[in-house]
C-alpha cells in the first residue's frame, strides 16, 4: 500500500522511493494549495505516512508487493484515489471520509462567510457613524461661519454708520 501511495514498483530501491517522496512532497505540500487545503493535507499527510513506513520497514524492501501490513490510518473498506489539482496522486480516502471532509470544509466556509459578512456589518456601521460625525462637525463649522460672517457684516455696517 506504501508503495502505491508514492507511486513506485514494489521492487523500487530507496532512492526510487526517496526520490517520488520528495517529488510528491513538493507537489502536495499543503502551502502551494491554500485553496484545497483539507485534501492537500490529507494526501501530503498519506505520502509521509507511506515513506515513513518504508524507511522504518527497510527489511520488508524486497517484499513490499506481498500481502502489506495496512499502516494506521489507510481504511480497510473500498477507497477510490481523490484527485488533487487534477492528477491521481494514489492517495487513497473512502467515501465517508471524503463526505466528512467536504461537510467540515463546507461547514468551515459557511462559518468564514458569516464572519467576513458581520466584518463588513461592523465597519458599514463604523462608517456611517463617522459620516454622522462629519456631519456634525461641518454643521458647527458652518453655524460658527455664519456667525463670524454675521459679526463682521455688522462691524462693517457700524463703521459706515448703517443701522
Amino acid at each position: 500500500m506504501a508503495c502505491r501511495v508514492l507511486g513506485v514498483a514494489t521492487d523500487a530501491s530507496a532512492a526510487e522511493v526517496k526520490s517520488a517522496y520528495r517529488e510528491l512532497a513538493k507537489r502536495l505540500h499543503p502551502d502551494n494549495h491554500p485553496q484545497q487545503t483539507e485534501r492537500i493535507r490529507e494526501a501530503y499527510r498519506l505520502v509521509v505516512e507511506a515513506y515513513e513506513y518504508i524507511e522504518k520497514h527497510p527489511e520488508e524492501a524486497n517484499q513490499r508487493g506481498k500481502a502489506e501490513p495496512a499502516t494506521k490510518n489507510t481504511m480497510a473498506q473500498t477507497v477510490q484515489a481523490p484527485r488533487v489539482m487534477g492528477s491521481s496522486y494514489g492517495a487513497y480516502v473512502s467515501d465517508a471520509e471524503r463526505a466528512r471532509q467536504r461537510k467540515r470544509f463546507e461547514e468551515k466556509a459557511r462559518q468564514e462567510r458569516e464572519a467576513r459578512k458581520e466584518k463588513m456589518q461592523e465597519d458599514l456601521q463604523e462608517r456611517r457613524a463617522q459620516l454622522d460625525q462629519e456631519k456634525k462637525e461641518k454643521a458647527i463649522l458652518n453655524e460658527i461661519r455664519a456667525i463670524r460672517l454675521a459679526a463682521a457684516i455688522r462691524a462693517m455696517m457700524e463703521e459706515q454708520g448703517i443701522k
